[in-house]
């Protein structure tokens, strides 16, 4: 049964004041993702783990009003929004918290957050394994190289990769994957998956809750990394 308008208010403005007092603790605390020389930012997940309905309708309304700052942090390319939300000096006068310093984000990315994505903490996992596995050389020889694995091989504290993490890092370029075909059966064999020169050069820079957030090398440092290593660049689709 559908509620009336009065009651999804009421919900929308208990939701408000939680809100609030979330991004508050948090800045208090000074926890939560630094971005633009500030810490206090949060994920809408991490604002409310569980994601309760009018979540959203909360959040767009302190926008508005003023009383949180929204930050799209989308991945370059991407057309879906990832927004990151810290409370304003508007929203701890709302709450009556007016005791601590708000220090203001700059007013732009800095160029290495300009240089990043926020990757699953998972993905991430599977990434550095990789790295390690060519860096290292170990493993078997493969292809000819060193460096492939399955994603049986991959295994990240305790837990197996799955295949939806291997193919978001495929997507973006930070591995390659190679399937061995079984006779008769073309495509269906096992699949093996080896880190690129992107992937070799990202870097974590700060981690927390579900995700990393990973610096990017430049298009140059690609190059470079593969100069001075020897190595053929191994890119997207080799």
């Amino acid at each position: 049964m559908s509620i009336g308008e009065e009651d999804r208010v009421t919900l929308v403005a208990h939701q408000e004041r939680k809100i609030l007092l979330t991004l508050y603790h948090t800045l208090q605390a000074r926890d939560g993702w630094k971005r633009r020389g500030v810490v206090g930012w949060l994920f809408i997940d991490e604002v409310d783990e569980s994601r309760r309905a009018y979540i959203g309708d909360a959040l767009n309304h302190l926008v508005r009003m003023r009383h949180v700052e929204k930050l799209d942090v989308r991945e370059r390319g991407s057309g879906r929004a990832v927004n990151l939300y810290r409370i304003t000096g508007s929203g701890l006068v709302c709450i009556g918290e007016q005791a601590i310093t708000l220090e203001l984000p700059a007013a732009e990315d800095s160029a290495l957050e300009d240089a990043s994505l926020y990757m699953p903490r998972a993905c991430w996992g599977a990434l550095a394994v990789l790295q390690t596995q060519l860096n290292r050389s170990l493993g078997k020889r493969r292809f000819d190289e060193v460096g492939w694995m399955t994603a049986g091989e991959i295994y990240i504290a305790g837990q197996y990769v799955l295949s939806e993490e291997l193919a978001w890092l495929v997507k973006r370029g930070f591995i390659v994957k190679q399937v061995v075909d079984r006779p008769g059966k073309p495509g269906r064999g096992p699949t093996f998956y080896r880190i690129t020169e992107r992937g070799l050069g990202c870097e974590a820079l700060q981690a927390r809750g579900h995700f990393v957030q990973v610096v990017l090398p430049t298009p140059s440092q690609v190059t470079g990394r593969s100069h001075s290593s020897g190595r053929q660049p191994i890119r997207p689709g080799a």
